[in-house]
């Protein structure tokens, strides 16, 4: 999946940017900024290649306890997260070449799984992927197909160099442990924001408690050193308003891994010496999209031979197949309690993936 997430970059710093905006806009505002950093900084073991964009090798994930990263949340829960948009489609009607507007999401937690880093194992194979394997029983061909792809499991940060390796590095343990999950069940008028579910589930309230496995507090004590890089959580996007007033229905849900953090430039848009690490879009359902403006690539023309340049709707559903692709691999893991094995059962991502309208695999 890290190829995957470099090819979007590459994307997304091509020309054809340009025709991606919106979607492109709410990847960037709805990953969580992790960490500040005042520059980058080359990881003391591995080579000294660090760009903005990178993953983070495991040596480089911050000390910082996963409260801080649900505290991002709390702003967007309150007000709404912004992301301009550009109506190109709609816009027509009206006589115009493109309405701008902003539209505002609101953040629910959606699901998350927590697991234990065990550090016992010299790195000298690849991730096993058995841990996140998917339930193939019961899917259709389409998604069987899914289950085969290791997407998932490059997720996992590693040394830059075998040498390194080899060295001073220790491996993610095989049978990594699960701490804590939970999956919402409620529908979205009755949930909370994001910010102040976690807040609600590290008190333990009862009435959540019959649906989760572990201690909740762990979504507060624990330090992202703590955690399998395999752990990993889900957000519900769901829109309240835009301005101007207009078709605004669009519901995102994204998935993040706490295992694939990546350096950023602290300025949208624009290069800057300061950086910082956030957790970016990793998997991805949407649905009610269909008219508005996210998926709708702007058609463009050569200027000198007048036929199409690229084709960006292919871009794009290649892009979109990717993100896909690893929601289902989280959504319906394969993952070991205890002592015995459990079918995850996301149901946000059932109620997505259900009424999305069209493919994306």
């Amino acid at each position: 999946m890290h190829v995957g997430y470099r090819w979007n970059v590459k994307l997304f710093r091509c020309p054809l940017a340009v025709q991606l905006q919106s979607l492109k806009d709410f990847f960037h505002f709805s990953s969580p900024v992790i960490s500040q950093l005042p520059g980058l900084s080359c990881c003391q073991t591995c080579p000294c290649d660090q760009l903005v964009g990178a993953q983070l090798c495991r040596h480089e994930i911050p000390y910082i306890p996963l409260g801080c990263l649900w505290k991002w949340y709390e702003e967007h829960g309150n007000y709404g997260l912004e992301v301009r948009a550009e109506d190109f489609e709609n816009s027509k009607s009206l006589g115009l070449d493109c309405v701008s507007f902003h539209g505002y999401f609101v953040p629910f937690l959606s699901a998350v799984q927590l697991f234990k880093n065990h550090t016992s194992q010299p790195i000298n194979k690849a991730p096993d992927h058995g841990i996140f394997g998917t339930h193939e029983a019961s899917e259709s061909s389409e998604d069987s197909k899914v289950g085969r792809l290791p997407i998932f499991s490059v997720l996992i940060p590693k040394p830059r160099t075998t040498a390194a390796a080899q060295s001073v590095d220790i491996a993610w343990s095989d049978d990594a442990e699960l701490l804590f999950e939970y999956f919402e069940p409620e529908q979205p008028q009755q949930r909370q924001p994001l910010y102040e579910k976690i807040q609600e589930l590290v008190r333990s309230n009862t009435s959540s408690r019959c649906k989760m496995y572990g201690d909740p507090t762990n979504l507060a004590s624990l330090n992202l050193h703590d955690l399998h890089p395999r752990s990993w959580y889900s957000v519900a996007w769901y829109p309240i308003y835009r301005i101007p007033d207009g078709n605004f229905r669009t519901a995102f849900l994204t998935y993040h891994s706490l295992g694939h953090l990546v350096h950023r430039s602290a300025k949208f848009d624009s290069p800057s010496k300061n950086v910082c690490v956030v957790s970016p879009v990793v998997g991805l359902q949407s649905y009610n999209a269909q008219g508005e403006c996210w998926f709708q690539p702007r058609h463009s023309v050569n200027q000198t031979t007048g036929t199409p340049s690229l084709d960006p709707s292919v871009i794009m559903k290649e892009r979109l197949r990717t993100l896909a692709e690893t929601a289902s691999l989280m959504a319906r893991a394969v993952v070991n309690k205890g002592d015995q094995t459990s079918i995850n059962r996301h149901p946000d991502y059932e109620f997505f993936l259900s009424r999305r309208g069209y493919s994306l695999l």
